[in-house]
């Protein structure tokens, strides 16, 4: 089954990648001026960011990430079981035949087939849940990829970077970086002001959601007399 070290490995990489180019557009979202070095020729100005940095400090990324342990340890949990199951009647099973306790062929061949579903079950449940696993990972992943390049192309327009390069601690195709480009701690701040803002906004919204809905009984109830 397909784990959340797994999304560890490559969240970023193609989010932050894909968004290294700086663009023209301007936008109402503005992000504090930093003190990065400008070429002072005019030429290409560059940054980077670390990537283990980002997916270490990003709430967005740290609540998915604890969601879908949460949601790993529950299918492991239902597989186990289901193993367990087996193991349970495979026991019963040999304390049968130790005590003689099957009185014809058919029994034995009963549980046998018994035994035999059980185990398909299990298998059958292990692919499915495996298989619904990676597709939420796979979809959570995109949301947190689309968010950060989006950011990253406001980013980079409104800096006037024309490359944004990510740094890892593993695969890492920087040789050196100089200090002065890194630009981390300004990206993860603000990404997690962007996703602060919008769980807010959210929070609010269920709760004004929340209070119409006595209004809204009542109406109904007005409605039926």
């Amino acid at each position: 089954m397909k784990t959340m070290q797994a999304v560890r490995n490559g969240l970023f990489i193609c989010a932050v990648a894909a968004a290294t180019c700086a663009c023209n557009n301007k936008n109402d979202e503005k992000v504090a001026p930093i003190t990065t070095p400008v070429n002072q020729a005019g030429e290409l100005k560059l940054a980077y960011v670390l990537l283990d940095t980002l997916q270490n400090q990003y709430q967005f990324f740290k609540d998915i990430d604890e969601e879908m342990q949460k949601k790993s340890s529950a299918a492991e949990a239902q597989i186990k079981q289901a193993e367990q199951q087996v193991v349970a009647l495979q026991n019963q099973m040999q304390k049968k035949m130790q005590s003689n306790s099957y009185t014809s062929e058919e029994q034995y061949n009963a549980d046998q087939r018994r035994l035999q579903q059980l185990y398909e079950n299990g298998q059958q449940l292990q692919a499915r849940l495996g298989q619904q696993l990676q597709e939420e990972i796979a979809e959570k992943q995109k949301a947190v990829n689309d968010t950060v390049q989006a950011f990253m192309t406001k980013y980079a327009a409104e800096k006037g970077y024309d490359f944004i390069f990510s740094k890892t601690s593993t695969i890492d195709h920087l040789l050196y970086a100089n200090p002065a480009y890194d630009v981390t701690e300004e990206v993860v701040a603000a990404l997690n002001k962007r996703y602060k803002g919008k769980a807010e906004a959210a929070d609010k919204n269920d709760k004004a959601a929340k209070a119409d809905e006595p209004a809204k009984a009542d109406e109904k109830a007005d409605k039926k007399k």
